[in-house]
């Protein structure tokens, strides 16, 4: 018999752990190329070090510390009395580790840019490009690896799921439990779209609103933000360039300051309106997985009425219409119990962003 704590689990069946996201991995990339960078522009090191370095000493070093702090978390769900599962595990971001990972990318991106400033325009928009898509593609790894720690049981979320060739099949009375299951499931998630999706409007509106009372207050705002980012990039292109003897430094006065709090409006209304975008897509997938519940409702239905006939007077044709009807069902609830777990990423992201 199996403990309250271990589920059980047969043929082909895995548990997926749902771990919170660690920035370890790409802080650590970015910091070594950073140390990288300043060893190259202090002639430390020569062209062709540097670059193997970026290319491939970086990887294999973060490879080796994904080892390590994915061996940690296997270990400590392994020492909450799991040893019997088949599990993985697998990355739960929010709206915080997106926007962490997209810095670093417009980071990387952005030096890589400067490191390529003496060679001509084609050459440079080949190498940008070429970097855009392996770099990104390096980030999306890297963030899809990124375990973060586990503390005990309590801290992941556990999801049973089974292989393809091994679907879940829900009996006469599994199907009704299951209908009810997701239907309150995706209420639950409409209610909760549409509260952020009230909220993120309001707030963004009045970030905007801010925006633009303080550009009605103050004409010259605008010049003052354009004089002020362009001493931000003075002092991001000095950082790159490791020449901290002529780093420049932002004068803060009344007008920067109001500049400062406009460029913060203007970001926090750029925010609230991407959380009002990935509505469309909730509520594209919304529709899709109501669309396969609705159609299993209808389906179970018939099913119980034949269900009734077969025991009324048992058939070789109802028996084989009532296994038709039980497998559509089956499969069209395993793809909306598949759609339901799309939305729940959605569903944090959403709740992340508003909280930030």
């Amino acid at each position: 018999m199996a403990s309250d704590n271990q589920p059980i689990t047969g043929k082909g069946q895995q548990v997926i752990y749902k771990v919170p996201f660690s920035y370890i991995l790409i802080s650590s990339d970015v910091i070594l190329r950073f140390i990288c960078l300043w060893m190259y522009k202090s002639q430390n090191i020569n062209d062709w070090l540097f670059w193997l370095s970026q290319i491939i000493f970086i990887p294999l070093l973060e490879f080796f510390i994904f080892m390590f702090t994915n061996s940690q978390a296997v270990e400590r769900i392994k020492k909450s009395k799991l040893l019997n599962e088949k599990f993985t595990l697998e990355v739960e971001g929010n709206a915080q580790s997106v926007i962490f990972c997209l810095t670093a990318f417009a980071i990387g991106i952005f030096t890589s840019w400067t490191l390529f400033a003496d060679f001509t325009i084609g050459m440079q928009i080949f190498l940008i490009t070429g970097t855009i898509v392996v770099y990104g593609f390096y980030i999306w790894v890297l963030s899809s690896i990124s375990f973060g720690r586990v503390k005990n049981e309590n801290s992941t979320r556990k999801e049973e799921h089974k292989n393809q060739n091994y679907p879940e099949i829900f009996s006469v009375d599994g199907n009704d439990e299951k209908l009810v299951e997701l239907e309150i499931s995706l209420t639950q998630f409409s209610n909760k779209v549409d509260t952020y999706t009230l909220e993120s409007a309001l707030l963004g509106a009045l970030s905007f609103s801010g925006f633009l009372a303080i550009l009605s207050l103050d004409n010259s705002v605008v010049n003052n933000i354009q004089i002020l980012l362009s001493q931000f990039s003075a002092i991001f292109n000095s950082l790159i360039d490791l020449n901290f003897n002529i780093l420049p430094l932002p004068i803060l006065n009344q007008q920067t300051i109001i500049s400062l709090l406009a460029i913060e409006l203007i970001i926090c209304s750029f925010f609230f309106l991407l959380v009002i975008v990935s509505r469309i897509r909730f509520h594209d997938t919304l529709c899709e997985a109501e669309l396969y519940i609705k159609t299993s409702r209808e389906l179970n239905n018939k099913e119980e009425e034949y269900d009734i006939i077969y025991h009324q007077s048992p058939s070789e044709s109802i028996k084989e219409r009532l296994a038709f009807l039980s497998a559509e069902i089956t499969k069209k609830l395993n793809i909306g119990t598949k759609r339901k777990k799309e939305l729940e990423s959605i569903i944090n992201y959403l709740k992340s962003a508003n909280k930030s």
